[in-house]
């Protein structure tokens, strides 16, 4: 058989490549092969232990089949990948063999012209100059101490030319890959010590920073060998796990980066450290010393209501992930942070439900942890679980118990409201004032508990974080950390501009008291994790707002600058490839590819309606009067202009300006408008100029196409 690329050397093609190579042509894999032959002639090559061949033969469905056997290939690296390609060709799939090589093809070809940019880029690094001020944090990497000259973790950075070079945030909205080399060095008895160890595995906590996240961090290691269940169980909590990278929330601990060992069938995952532990500890330290408590009624219950706003932010989807449910909530699964600010971990009994879906049917129920877990058992998965749970920490921290405790044979999530105040713990609830919010909150418990056994639909997060921030009256909803990280990710530093996303026109986000740290990546990547304030508990609408030294109050002056910039991508290997961005769509498809982007001013001849361009030109002072004479000349009344309009106005602007000839910028603007969009474009619109001054003697000229009516003119911006 003939194929696209027999002169590749299998060498030229990493592991990862080869990943790549079967995540682009796994739709057709996945639609086109027969797995049981496919499996059956993969059995000699003996890069599968027996049982799993058994496993994937014995599972039901061919697409799942496909999908399991696809994804032992792509984490058996670049050796499993070609022997897969040659049982392919030896069973009659020469057109599966041939997608991939096509696949092949395309990525060799993507990364050569990557490496060509880059080089040209580092050329010319020393002497680029850019207008557009840097949005990006200043945060460099630290020198390293001496005796750690040669650690592997120095390796964690990601640098990437954004219109001038700068160190970019490393956590950017997707994990960091870990090599072996940098987990094993975490790992070591002088940089980690093991913390406790479970039927998951072992976490290791870091003694001091980290050098490259520059934090102390807890990686988590999950050993496959050791739980229990079939090939695709093991393989799905894995990936509930990393289902926390995509939950970034104040509430939250962020996923940074991770590591599979697929040989081992070890899994490792790592977040920021917090430094006062897990709320189970600090409520027991309570209970044991009465006189000395960590956490007295003002931080119970600001913590009662960070935890609610994470479970509200994990229950309500976007158009990018649907609603998710932790299953797994509990005290030792909130962490405090040195101001006791709360955090939900550990995300592995997860799950997502599909876009619109409020339930989720289960053939294996899944194991909670026991005094959490609803004493009836259900095959549906659904919100009320997670109130469930909820409702049971509330009244942990209301009496200080654990929640294995009974009282006359009743388990603890089943007692009555009048029970769990006779039982609150008075060494912390002491304050008379507070009597009526005590009261309150044991409502809020049995309710969250009942909700899953009786069905009820009727709890709102909102309103019972609402009834949390009325408790606390004027006290803090959320207690700022030293140092200047963002208050999301915990590990890149907040944007230092004189903005911080409120919107200072809505009364709610101009009065909010203790407003959110951010920086610009979790802004950036809002539309998938939209930006909650903590204090407010507004959403923060990522705009740009800090352009070349605007003033804050210049909100028209901004929009008409933002107006003109575009997002766009290479897709080719040619320079002349470039798409411009035009929905969040196809900005997440492009982000989630690792495609290259860039931000700036939209190509004037991509000019339609709803797409205006525009180019800022320094010391040109005087062009509304030159622009006014030349429609005065033109006899041109309206401003709003046609395409013979533009011809004849842009003569005469290149006639009045040939004394002095410091207008070429704008002539080259209108001469790539006039001869390279459209015509189509201009057969019911109009063009409209509009200037507006910038600081530093710079002068916007927006230029936008207007829809037109009859006589009637209807601006689509």
């Amino acid at each position: 058989m003939a194929t696209v690329n027999e002169d590749i050397n299998p060498q030229r093609l990493d592991d990862d490549m080869c990943r790549r190579a079967l995540n682009r042509a796994h739709k057709k894999v996945v639609a086109e092969m027969d797995p049981d032959v496919v499996l059956n002639g993969l059995r000699n090559s003996e890069f599968l232990p027996q049982g799993e061949y058994e496993d994937l033969m014995n599972l039901i469905t061919l697409p799942m089949k496909c999908r399991l056997l696809v994804n032992k290939i792509s984490q058996g690296g670049n050796g499993a990948y070609f022997e897969f390609k040659k049982c392919l060709r030896a069973t009659n799939h020469d057109q599966l063999v041939i997608e991939l090589e096509l696949k092949e093809v395309e990525i060799i070809s993507e990364m050569t012209r990557y490496t060509e940019l880059q080089n040209e880029r580092s050329s010319r690094r020393n002497n680029e100059f850019t207008l557009y001020e840097r949005m990006e944090t200043d945060d460099q990497t630290i020198p390293p101490e001496p005796a750690l000259q040669r650690s592997a973790l120095y390796g964690i950075r990601r640098d990437q030319e954004f219109v001038q070079t700068i160190t970019k945030d490393l956590h950017n909205g997707r994990l960091i890959e870990l090599t072996k080399e940098m987990v094993e060095e975490l790992k070591s008895p002088g940089v980690s010590e093991q913390g406790h160890r479970g039927g998951f595995g072992t976490v290791y906590i870091s003694n001091d920073q980290v050098p490259g996240f520059n934090l102390r961090v807890v990686l988590k290691e999950i050993n496959a060998k050791q739980k229990d269940g079939n090939l695709s169980q093991k393989l799905g909590s894995v990936t509930n796990e990393k289902i926390a990278a995509r939950l970034m929330h104040f509430a939250i601990v962020p996923l940074l980066a991770y590591h599979d060992d697929h040989h081992n069938e070890k899994y490792y995952f790592i977040s920021p450290y917090l430094e006062n532990g897990d709320l189970f500890e600090a409520i027991a330290h309570d209970r044991l010393y009465s006189s000395a408590v960590k956490l007295n009624w003002e931080i119970r219950i600001k913590i009662m209501y960070q935890i609610a706003c994470g479970i509200d932010f994990m229950h309500t989807g976007n158009k990018f992930r649907g609603t998710i449910l932790h299953m797994d909530i509990k005290s030792k699964n909130v962490v405090l942070d040195a101001k006791f600010n709360a955090r939900l971990i550990d995300f592995g009994l997860a799950r997502e439900l599909k876009e619109g879906d409020e339930k989720l049917l289960l053939t294996a129920l899944p194991v909670g942890t026991p005094g959490y877990f609803p004493t009836v058992r259900h095959n549906l998965l659904t919100k009320q679980h997670d109130f469930h749970n909820f409702g049971v920490v509330l009244r942990e921290l209301l009496t200080g118990l654990e929640p294995s405790e009974k009282e006359e044979g009743v388990d603890f999530r089943n007692w009555h409201k009048s029970l769990i105040l006779r039982k609150k713990q008075e060494s912390v609830w002491n304050n008379i004032d507070i009597d009526e919010a005590v009261d309150e909150i044991a409502e809020i418990s049995v309710l969250c508990t009942k909700s899953v056994n009786e069905n009820l639909e009727t709890i709102d997060l909102k309103s019972i974080t609402s009834k949390f921030k009325a408790m606390l009256r004027n006290k803090s909803l959320w207690d700022a950390t030293d140092g200047d990280r963002c208050e999301i990710c915990l590990v890149n530093k907040h944007l230092k501009v004189s903005f911080d996303g409120h919107d200072l026109t809505r009364e709610s986000q101009a009065s909010c008291a203790r407003k959110i740290r951010t920086c610009c990546s979790c802004m950036r990547n809002s539309y998938i994790n939209p930006v909650k304030c903590h204090t407010c508990g507004q959403t923060i609408e990522p705009v740009i707002r800090h352009v070349l030294g605007i003033d804050q109050s210049s909100q028209y002056l901004k929009s008409k600058f933002a107006d003109i910039i575009s997002i766009e991508i290479y897709t080719g290997p040619r320079t002349k490839h470039i798409q411009e961005i035009e929905t969040l769509e196809q900005l997440m498809l492009a982000w989630t590819s690792k495609r290259i982007l860039r931000c700036t001013a939209r190509l004037l001849y991509n000019i339609n309606v709803g797409k205006p361009v525009g180019r800022c030109l320094k010391d040109v002072l005087e062009i509304r009067t030159l622009h006014r004479t030349a429609l005065y000349k033109c006899s041109l009344t309206d401003k709003h202009l046609t395409k013979s309009d533009l011809v004849r106005y842009r003569a005469m602007v290149e006639k009045l300006d040939k004394t002095s000839g410091y207008l070429k910028e704008y002539l080259h603007a209108l001469d790539m408008i006039i001869h390279h969009t459209q015509e189509t474009r201009f057969q019911d619109n109009r063009l409209d100029i509009t200037f507006l001054d910038l600081p530093n003697s710079f002068t916007l000229v927006h230029m936008s196409l207007v829809q037109t009516t009859g006589v009637q003119e209807v601006t689509q911006q």
